[in-house]
């Protein structure tokens, strides 16, 4: 029931919930990455890139360390799963020369299977150090986030006429996106003197592209929420990266090209430009 609640329950209540299922995880000894985890992760990883100002860099910080620290939780479990299936296959070799009564392995053969489980066992303790840093990561992040809020509170609220108005015409631009729910893996292919497009943006802005460009190349499920495509150009791709600026790109068979990264506001000068 609570999992359910994780999707929905308000940011600033949601944080203590999930803590509250991690104990019931201790308690009934499951494992500690909990699935519905990276949903929690992704909704304050939205709120960090609609985000923008200095009041909310923190929250943005850490959301980059999330994304880094999920990476190197990935490359993990390869790591151990790549371990676990030469250690199984060790295992039956012993097993299939034990079984037709022939020689018994040799020391060096023993030795050797041990050696991987002693490696699969460090892998684990490697493995459970990220989760535990993955959920104090995402502890400070609940912790930005209610500071960014409390903030938000203490100041005058805006007149929204004007983002609605940009917000209504970046809407006419776009249609939904025809995507496949399975995304492979794609190399980047970036246009020339998009380094100078990227050193010309805010830092903030710059790392998020680079770190959402990783998410989108390795496939993974969360970076394509919110993708939508141009309506006069189906083609390409659209992408918020923050508030205020927007990627463009292409999907390709073994490739992810992108087209650019601007502002918002250009962005209906720049689908009119677009060859």
């Amino acid at each position: 029931m609570a999992q359910g609640l994780v999707p929905v329950m308000a940011k600033s209540k949601v944080h203590f919930l999930h803590r509250q299922m991690q104990k019931l995880r201790d308690i009934l000894l499951l494992p500690a990455e909990d699935p519905f985890a990276e949903i929690l992760e992704r909704r304050f990883a939205d709120a960090a890139a609609k985000s923008h100002g200095k009041e909310s860099e923190e929250l943005r910080a850490v959301n980059d360390r999330l994304q880094v620290k999920a990476g190197e939780l990935r490359e993990a479990h390869e790591k151990m799963e790549r371990l676990r299936r030469e250690l199984r296959l060790k295992e039956k070799a012993e097993h299939r020369a034990a079984s037709r009564e022939a020689a018994p392995p040799s020391p060096a053969e023993i030795e050797a299977v041990r050696h991987l489980r002693e490696k699969v066992e460090a892998q684990q303790q490697i493995i459970n150090g990220h989760v535990q840093e993955r959920a104090q990561m995402r502890q400070d992040m609940a912790a930005s986030f209610a500071e960014l809020e409390e903030y938000r509170k203490r100041q005058p609220a805006p007149s929204p006429v004007n983002e609605i108005a940009d917000s209504h015409d970046e809407e006419s631009l776009l249609e939904p996106a025809q995507l496949e729910s399975k995304q492979p893996l794609r190399l980047l292919d970036f246009p020339k003197k998009f380094h100078e497009t990227l050193n010309a943006l805010p830092a903030q802005a710059s790392r998020s592209t680079l770190i959402l460009l990783g998410r989108l190349a390795a496939g993974e499920p969360s970076a394509f929420v919110g993708i939508v495509a141009l309506r006069a150009r189906p083609d390409i791709l659209r992408l918020r990266v923050g508030s205020d600026h927007r990627l463009l790109f292409r999907l390709h068979a073994s490739t992810l090209e992108v087209v650019d990264l601007i502002n918002r506001r250009d962005l209906d000068r720049r689908v009119k430009g677009l060859p």
